[in-house]
C-alpha cells in the first residue's frame, strides 16, 4: 500500500519518472518482484557494487504516458 500511494503522489506532481534500487542478491527477490509488478524495469547495474556477485540495481518507472 505504502508503494502505491507514493506512485501516486508522484504522479500528481507530473513526474516524469520514479526510481529505486535495490541489491540483486537473492535475499532482495521479494522486493525486486514487487517493484515489478508496480511497472518498474531495470535501467541499471553496477555489477559487483556491494560485494562480489552482489549488484546494484536501478530500477525505473515511467510515469507518463507515450
Amino acid at each position: 500500500m505504502l508503494l502505491q500511494h507514493v506512485v501516486e503522489n508522484v504522479q500528481r506532481l507530473n513526474t516524469r519518472k520514479l526510481y529505486v534500487d535495490t541489491s540483486s542478491d537473492a535475499g532482495y527477490n521479494n522486493a525486486v518482484r514487487l517493484y515489478q509488478r508496480f511497472g518498474f524495469r531495470e535501467e541499471g547495474r553496477l555489477v559487483d557494487y556491494y560485494e562480489i556477485g552482489e549488484d546494484f540495481l536501478i530500477l525505473g518507472l515511467s510515469l507518463t504516458n507515450p
